[in-house]
Order: structure tokens, then C-alpha cells, then sequence
């Protein structure tokens, strides 16, 4: 499954990875995804004493196996900081687990995928990355085309009393987290235009309202080099992507009786202001400052 997902330019390794094709089955994505993360080690504690009982603490210890875990016994280490419990060292043990049954969770802050790169997403070996990748794509592409997001749970749903979030704001995290990951957002936007749905352009339509397709961990920080290079490139696909013309025509498919911010009219009118506010580059520029970023 790894190479599929890396592009070559030039003779070397292109910096971002391609949008799986084809598909795999969401349920082998997820069977995949559980086998790879296998060897990631379990927590061990102990946790922050302030924050933790000891019982809450045996409990979440005691999880195993992981793909068996009730969601709402997981979900509590998120009610801190993640330093506070299971650490850097431990969240991805559980990460496949949280993935399936926690992703859409509202009342998880900042966001799974926030919180999968504070604690090194993006440094983990390329096969963990690549069956993050699967899995997602699976979801998104389901989501988009018909509302179903397998392998991950229903965005609509709550397994333990955690707020979900709205359609589009669904579509933004599954978004996130491809990007966050380094999926090539061109590719990304071509496979959510070829399903014209009002889903996707419902989430267009949010994203337009946003600073940024990228999340930052905490309150206070910012986007990193790395992901300020990838968001500008994705805003730049965006725009390539979804032309004026595109976007007119998919607007039509938004509710009118919507939120006003994501009504045709101020759709239209935040598109245009961000397309005339957006840095004109080259996208081989673009590339090569995110290649440079990503060297350190």
C-alpha cells in the first residue's frame, strides 16, 4: 500500500503523497489500520494526579484489546490536556480505536487529527502515515458521495453523549486530516467536485468562512512552516480546482435557508475575496518552499 501513495518529481520524492487510487474496502482500511498500529506501545502512566483517579486511570489502562474499547472510555482522555494521561508515547496505541469511534467527537478539543500531530502524525513511518491515509480516503470519498464515512464512526451519531458536528463541518475534519497528512489537495478537490454533491459544496462553502484548511493544536499557537506551506498550496488548488464557473453552477446546490454565511450569495461573495486576497505563486514555487520546509 506505501508506494502507492508516494509521487515522483524530478528524480526524488515529491513532498506530498497521491489520493489513493484505487480505494481499498473500509473494512480492510480498518483491518489494515488496527494491524500497522499494533506495534505502537501501550500507555503505561502514570497519569496527572490532578487531573485523574487512579480507578480513571486503571481503567483506561486496562483497555484491551484496543479495537474492543468502548468509545466512552476512551473519550475521557480528552477532557485534558494529553500530556495529562496516556502522553506523546501512548496515543497511538489507541489512535486506530479513536479514529473509528471518536473522529467526529465535537467535545474533543482542539481535534483528533490537532492532537495526532502534536504527538508526531507526521513523524510516525511511512506505513502508519499511508493506513491513516486509506482509511480517511475511504471515509471521505463515502461521505461525500453518499453520507457514509466507513471505516470511521457516523459523524451524526454519538457513542457516549459527544456532540456531532454539521454536515459540513464533518467534511472539514475528514479534509484535515488528508491534508494534514500531505495528500495532494488537487487531487483531493477533484475527487469532492467529480461527486457534485450539496455535501461538498456545503463544505466549500464553510471552508471559505475559515482562516485556513488547517487546525493548530492549541489556543495561542500557529500554523508551523509546514503547514502554512501546505495551506497555502491547498487554497491555491482550491482556486485551480474549483474555478469561477465550477463554483457558480455547485453554489446553486446550497440550502437558502442555511446559515446566511453559507448561503449562495455570501458564498459567492467570500469566494471572490479570498481569490482576490490570495498571494499569486507559481505552484512549482510553492513546491519547492514546502520541500524546503520540510528538509528543516
Amino acid at each position: 500500500m506505501a508506494d502507492a501513495h508516494v509521487l515522483v518529481m524530478s528524480g526524488s520524492r515529491h513532498p506530498l503523497r497521491s489520493f489513493p487510487a484505487p480505494l481499498p474496502q473500509p473494512e480492510r482500511a480498518l483491518a489494515y489500520l488496527y494491524d500497522v498500529f499494533s506495534d505502537q506501545p501501550p500507555p503505561v502512566g502514570p497519569f496527572c494526579a490532578d487531573c485523574f483517579s487512579l480507578e480513571a486511570e486503571r481503567r483506561i489502562l486496562s483497555l484491551n484489546p484496543i479495537r474492543d474499547a468502548p468509545p466512552d472510555e476512551i473519550s475521557p482522555i480528552f477532557s485534558e490536556h494529553i500530556e495529562c494521561s496516556v502522553g506523546v508515547d501512548g496515543f497511538f496505541h489507541i489512535f486506530p480505536r479513536v479514529l473509528e469511534t471518536l473522529f467526529f467527537d465535537e467535545m474533543i478539543y482542539p481535534d483528533v487529527t490537532a492532537i495526532a500531530l502534536y504527538c508526531g502524525l507526521t513523524e510516525l513511518p511511512a506505513s502508519h502515515q499511508e493506513a491513516v491515509v486509506d482509511a480517511a480516503a475511504c471515509a471521505m470519498v463515502g461521505f461525500f458521495e453518499g453520507g457514509s464515512t466507513d471505516p470511521f464512526c457516523d459523524p451524526f451519531y454519538s457513542h457516549g453523549g459527544g456532540h456531532r458536528p454539521g454536515r459540513a463541518d464533518a467534511g472539514l475534519r475528514l479534509v484535515h486530516l488528508l491534508l494534514a497528512l500531505r495528500v495532494e489537495p488537487r487531487q483531493i478537490f477533484e475527487r469532492m467536485v467529480a461527486t457534485n454533491s450539496p455535501t461538498t459544496w456545503d463544505m466549500f462553502a464553510r471552508a471559505l468562512t475559515r482562516p485556513a484548511w488547517l487546525r493548530v493544536a492549541w489556543a495561542g499557537n500557529s500554523l508551523g512552516p509546514i503547514e502554512a506551506q501546505i495551506d497555502a498550496i491547498a487554497w491555491a488548488d482550491f482556486f485551480a480546482v474549483v474555478g469561477q464557473r465550477t463554483f457558480a453552477k455547485g453554489a446553486g446546490k446550497l440550502d437558502p435557508s442555511g446559515p446566511k454565511s453559507m448561503r449562495q450569495g455570501a458564498a459567492h461573495a467570500n469566494y471572490h475575496a479570498r481569490l482576490a486576497a490570495m498571494e499569486r505563486k507559481p505552484r512549482a514555487q510553492r513546491m519547492k518552499q514546502l520541500a524546503r520546509a520540510l528538509k528543516g
